[in-house]
């Protein structure tokens, strides 16, 4: 997913604590993330800044969590041709 789609929650995001991070109706900009995992393990994941402003991993290799809590609204373009 190109930085800067825009996402709709479709169903609200609440964490293990209680907390809501994301809010069923709300749109949210996505952006390409790269963690280190482990000494020598670099990841790929689509994130999004959650209600909160912190970055939240919606993307991971199982697309199961951004299946049921969102959907993509507008699909970015590319900025250089």
């Amino acid at each position: 997913m190109k930085k800067g789609t825009l996402i709709e929650c479709i169903k609200d995001v609440v964490m293990v604590d209680g907390e809501q991070c994301f809010t069923e109706a709300k749109v949210y900009k996505t952006y390409p993330y790269t963690y280190q995992e482990g000494w020598d393990t670099f990841k790929k994941v689509t994130c999004a800044k959650n209600d909160q402003n912190e970055r939240h991993i919606i993307i991971d290799e199982n697309e199961e969590f951004f299946n049921t809590h969102f959907k993509v609204i507008e699909k970015a373009t590319a900025q250089f041709e």
